[in-house]
């Protein structure tokens, strides 16, 4: 779990090497306009690793939900399941849930589709799934946005070249215009 803190606009630093985030749709959600306006902030401001609810909500017992938004991650979702984001919804936080989906398409998906079931304004999978698994998680996003993360940053260039043969530039650069054809957020 992490907490987005909402700040002024100069304090929007958006990576790129996290997420590539288009601008919004004419639909319009005013969580990413408020995001990009500088409501949010993109710093991390603090990481809750927690790994229990109670933790984590004895956490956001002193935060206003009005101003910060909860990202919930990998580990404290394993831990607890679906069940915490019930939780944190009940204390009126927005949530960005951060599972990094990876998978076939028609999985992908099932697990957006199942996501959105949950109040989820944020979710993110991986832009290397190609565009076909973009598509498909972006079919079934509903009113969630979904941002595609590119490269993460454990991951030095080294390590993308032992991976892939392509400079770290050359496989940024392709993901993002792999992902600018399709309806990821």
């Amino acid at each position: 779990m992490f907490l987005f803190k909402k700040g002024p606009p100069e304090a929007v630093n958006i990576n790129l090497l996290i997420f590539s985030v288009d601008t919004p749709s004419s639909s319009g959600d005013d969580l990413i306009q408020d995001w990009l306006s500088g409501k949010y902030s993109a710093e991390i401001d603090k990481a809750l690793d927690f790994d229990s609810a109670e933790l984590a909500l004895n956490f956001l017992e002193n935060l206003d939900p009005q101003k910060c938004l909860v990202k919930v991650g990998l580990e404290l979702f394993i831990s607890e399941g679906w069940k915490v984001l019930d939780l944190i919804s009940e204390k009126g936080f927005e949530i960005f849930l951060d599972l990094k989906l990876h998978d076939i398409p028609n999985t992908v998906a099932n697990s957006v589709r199942k996501i959105s079931n949950f109040n989820v304004a944020l979710t993110t999978i991986h832009l290397n799934g190609g565009k076909d698994m973009i598509e498909a998680a972006s079919s079934e996003k509903r009113n969630i946005k979904i941002l595609g993360v590119s490269i993460l940053t454990s991951l030095s260039k080294n390590d993308i070249f032992e991976i892939t043969h392509t400079e770290f530039d050359t496989y940024f650069n392709n993901l993002i215009s792999i992902a600018s054809n399709t309806n990821i957020d």
